[in-house]
């Protein structure tokens, strides 16, 4: 666990025999041109069935946290933009490199989702490529922020198009595989957003593992633990482990709440957590 004043990761690798989750933060990281961001934090998951994916996470977590901070571009939107492109570019020269060891049997290569969030004091920016997830819990209610890259919203078009029925897309044997992630050979594609950041706000950036539990649930352990970012993350990681989910997939989250990412040291680390 890592803890911040107000900002805390925790992790499980559930039943899978390895953890291909990875997360990255910087306290401090270069200001651009909207001010002094608190935090940017950043969570990877390898993607299951490749080869390598815990590799993949944790070369895009580090290679975007190093891209953020060696660019000059003014804005934070351009900034974030640029590290996804070196984090992919790096993840590619990686695995051209090192093919033997890298890619699998029939010339999979590895690779992840990403999402990140760049945190100003009275609001944020955020990244997305994948299926992980930007959940905002405020008000007694949690909202997913970022779209999420899944074949299943190309079938609920279809559905919505009279091309296929609703029974059809439900079904499909693809309905959850992914339609965009990171993989070293050009973004396919990335959703990007700005909000604003309201007091008690309470953010979480995790990997779908956490589908574990419900909506419902979630919001009620934020509630429960409204004003400490650690008691949340470690709730609702016990809780995944309680519920022992046969086949529970790699599950982390980083727990971030409004105003307390101000640090006067700047850190800069990347986390595996088992």
């Amino acid at each position: 666990m890592i803890e911040g004043r107000d900002y805390a990761i925790a992790a499980t690798v559930g039943a899978r025999g390895r953890q291909e989750d990875c997360s990255g933060l910087n306290d401090r990281p270069p200001p651009s041109r909207e001010g002094s961001p608190g935090l940017l934090a950043v969570v990877a998951d390898g993607m299951g069935g490749a080869p390598a994916g815990d590799q993949a996470s944790e070369i895009v977590v580090n290679a975007f946290l190093s891209g953020y901070g060696r660019t000059n571009l003014p804005s934070a939107a351009e900034r974030l933009v640029f590290a996804l492109e070196h984090a992919n570019e790096t993840l590619g020269e990686t695995i051209r490199a090192n093919s033997a060891e890298l890619t699998g049997e029939r010339g999979e290569s590895p690779g992840c989702t990403l999402i990140a969030s760049l945190f100003f004091a009275d609001r944020y920016f955020w990244l997305s490529i994948g299926d992980s997830l930007i959940l905002r819990y405020r008000g007694g209610k949690l909202e997913r922020i970022n779209p999420l890259h899944v074949y299943a919203f190309e079938l609920d078009e279809l559905v919505r198009r009279n091309e296929i029925s609703r029974e059809e897309a439900d079904t499909h044997p693809d309905r959850l595989a992914l339609t965009s992630a990171v993989l070293g050979d050009g973004v396919e594609k990335f959703d990007f957003g700005e909000e604003h950041l309201l007091a008690n706000d309470i953010l979480l950036l995790s990997t779908d593992g956490i589908d574990t539990l419900g909506e419902d649930e979630l919001a009620g352990i934020c509630l429960s633990n409204e004003n400490d970012a650690r008691e949340i993350a470690n709730a609702i990681i016990h809780r995944i482990e309680t519920i022992d989910k046969e086949r529970q997939d790699n599950a982390t989250v980083f727990v971030v709440r409004r105003g307390a990412y101000e640090s006067d040291e700047a850190d800069t680390e990347v986390v595996r957590l088992s």
